[in-house]
């Protein structure tokens, strides 16, 4: 009688819950017996951990008894070895897996600086750019020294910005679509709620930028355009002002989704087009924005 099964290809470096599936034989309905050799249930032990989101591992079938183990176990014992090896970084110990980590932390990091640096030269805030040009320097020198001392390869296209020059005329770039306001004729957004916002917000991604940062940044806008900017929306980043309107907060929102469609052009005839499907949307659902104000 014949019983099948799948195994699981052992990986380098894997996440930790998973690593001690790679490179296992497991029995498809259930675990059972074969010519002496116990085979756990792939349904069990092995299918919910493929299953789960970044998996790298992947399953080939096999037939239990009769197919050989890709690696031997002293093979096996070998690169989990070579994967559990410590090693001290800046003062504390990390694993292979707990570096590719932190490596993609910095990517992240990196990504998000060079983003600022792009915004803050458009905006003509030099300060802003230099700051980011200096923690690009910081975080490119760790970046280079943890791969170096771990082991791991570099991904260097992995902190390639997606942010281009900017502008918001005919030569291209991505639009900074901006919330203008009266500093003085507006009504701020219930502080819970703006928090609980601003927090879903991040989760999805977006970089919610408040304080003395995006205060320097739409200052620079707001003489730049003649007017007050309250808001401002640029790719995944958000710029508000202290106490922001609810009409800003929910503007930004809208220019998000717009910005999500893939309608940010880099064409200055798109901007009124958006502005103004974002002022109707307001319109007609003031009151389930939180009773906007008319004057809003």
């Amino acid at each position: 009688m014949l019983f099948y099964g799948n195994e699981i290809y052992i990986i380098p470096i894997p996440r930790p819950s998973h690593a001690d599936m790679g490179g296992k034989q497991f029995a498809i309905g259930g675990a059972r017996w074969v010519n002496g050799t116990y085979y756990p249930s792939f349904e069990e032990k092995a299918e919910p951990l493929l299953n789960e989101f970044g998996c790298l591992h992947f399953k080939f079938s096999i037939l239990l008894g009769s197919s050989r183990p890709a690696y031997s176990k002293e093979q096996l014992a070998q690169f989990k070895a070579e994967d559990n090896r410590k090693f001290e970084f800046e003062g504390k110990e990390y694993t292979r897996y707990e570096a590719g980590q932190l490596q993609k932390r910095i990517e992240s990091e990196v990504r998000r600086q060079k983003d600022r640096a792009v915004i803050a030269k458009a905006a003509g805030n030099d300060m802003m750019r230099r700051e980011a040009q200096y923690k690009l320097n910081l975080l490119t020198n760790k970046y280079t020294k943890l791969s170096k001392e771990s082991g791991l390869p570099t991904k260097m296209e992995r902190m390639k910005s997606a942010v281009k020059p900017l502008t918001n005329g005919n030569s291209g770039g991505i639009i900074a679509l901006n919330r203008v306001s009266s500093p003085k004729n507006f009504k701020p957004l219930d502080v819970e709620r703006r928090n609980r916002m601003f927090e879903n917000l991040r989760k999805q991604g977006i970089d919610i930028i408040t304080g003395e940062e995006a205060i320097a940044y739409l200052d620079c806008k707001s003489e730049k355009e003649k007017e007050y900017i309250e808001a401002s929306s640029l790719g995944n980043m958000m710029f508000f002002r202290d106490n922001p309107s609810a009409s800003a907060v929910f503007e930004e929102i809208i220019h998000l989704k717009q910005s999500r469609d893939g309608r940010l052009l880099a064409d200055a005839s798109i901007i009124d087009e958006l502005e103004i499907e974002a002022a109707q949307k307001m319109i007609k659902h003031q009151r389930a924005y939180l009773s906007i104000p008319n004057g809003d």
